[in-house]
């Protein structure tokens, strides 16, 4: 199971390629007041291995995008 947090104006996780959540077991992603997680390319939810419980939290402004690459 694991764990990332992305919290606080100009906090940014941007990612070339694509975002595998929960693609061999559970884990949470949280984005919160004001960061940002950008992928380029695939982002994909529930993967090939589902054997956990998985949350992505947005709050208090937290963005989750699709960007261009």
């Amino acid at each position: 199971m694991g764990e990332a947090t992305v919290t606080g104006v100009g906090s940014r996780w941007l990612n070339r390629g694509g975002l595998y959540f929960d693609y061999y077991g559970g884990g949470s992603l949280t984005v919160s007041d004001g960061g940002l997680v950008a992928v380029a390319s695939t982002l994909s939810l529930s993967g090939q291995y589902v054997h956990g419980e998985s949350l992505i939290n947005l709050s208090s402004g937290g963005m989750l995008a699709l960007a261009s690459s």
